[in-house]
């Protein structure tokens, strides 16, 4: 179907609108890739007639289908490897006696130590928090000498994404072997999945650690808040410097004080926002909000 550049103007317009995600003037074929089918499965003539349905409150089913085939869902347990590394060895460990010092200076009980996973996709990043968790507790020795006692129940995560088919498939923890193989060892595979014809499913014990919801970025999302760790990894290189900017910021204002946001490995902050500190830990780079 044919695409005219007045048409691919608008198509892009409105992808911004409803995602953030800026098209460069190169997407061409990428637009035409990912939404002709929509165009087929809804009997739509032209693209300018599908910028026309999806217009307003009566285009809401057709926001939908484009916000799902235009966003990429491209993720992996333990992506690249180092910031799950060094969140186990050091990170972790900080944030705990972080959150344990600063409850325990206002009289209060550990509570829950509180992560965020803004981007969640299919659930594979929250998972391996999970999972890298337990691991971390496993090793830790359980007497008098260490101040808290620490459990699955002391930590909460909440997963996010913008489509709700990916969001599906990370409730329903199920995935395929080859998944699974993408960043999980054999032990960790057989240790933390049960396995069902084809499919491997994550333990009841990981899955009652994450809760799943659907959070636009470039919404308010002003609730969303209290947090010592915020991941948004491999999101912000889709949007402009303008709209990556807000996001940012957001994600800071999330962050509890001496709270830490970590980006992807190809990701980086030109301009820090006031009050965030950038840092260096092993080969991952992270950000702690130190509220000066």
């Amino acid at each position: 179907m044919n695409l005219s550049d007045q048409e691919f103007k608008d198509i892009r317009l409105v992808v911004l609108r409803l995602s953030g995600i800026w098209l460069g003037e190169d997407k061409q074929y990428l637009i035409r890739s990912r939404l002709e089918p929509i165009l087929r499965l809804n009997k739509l003539s032209s693209y300018a007639e599908l910028v026309l349905r999806s217009a307003g409150i009566a285009g809401l089913a057709l926001q939908e289908e484009i916000i799902e085939a235009i966003t990429t869902k491209e993720t992996s347990f333990n992506r690249d490897g180092h910031p799950f590394d060094e969140f186990r060895r050091t990170l972790l460990p900080e944030l705990i006696r972080n959150k344990f010092d600063r409850q325990r200076s206002i009289g209060l009980p550990f509570g829950k130590l509180r992560i965020w996973s803004a981007a969640s996709s299919t659930g594979n990043e929250a998972y391996s928090l999970a999972m890298t968790i337990l691991e971390y507790i496993e090793t830790q020795p359980q007497n008098g000498l260490n101040p808290i006692r620490l459990t699955a129940d002391s930590f909460q995560i909440l997963a996010s994404d913008i489509s709700e088919q990916a969001l599906q498939k990370a409730r329903e923890g199920s995935y395929y072997e080859w998944e699974l193989d993408r960043g999980l060892s054999n032990e960790w595979k057989l240790k933390y999945f049960e396995k069902s014809d084809s499919h491997f499913t994550i333990q009841p014990t990981i899955r009652a650690m994450v809760e799943f919801k659907r959070i636009n970025l470039i919404k308010p999302f002003a609730d969303i808040n209290g947090f010592d760790l915020v991941l948004c990894r491999n999101l912000l290189i889709y949007f402009d410097q303008n709209t990556r900017r807000e996001i940012v910021d957001k994600l800071v204002n999330s962050l509890t004080q001496g709270g830490i946001l970590m980006l992807g490995a190809s990701e980086s902050l030109t301009v820090l926002p006031k009050g965030l500190v950038q840092s260096q830990v092993g080969r991952t780079v992270v950000y702690r909000k130190t509220g000066t």
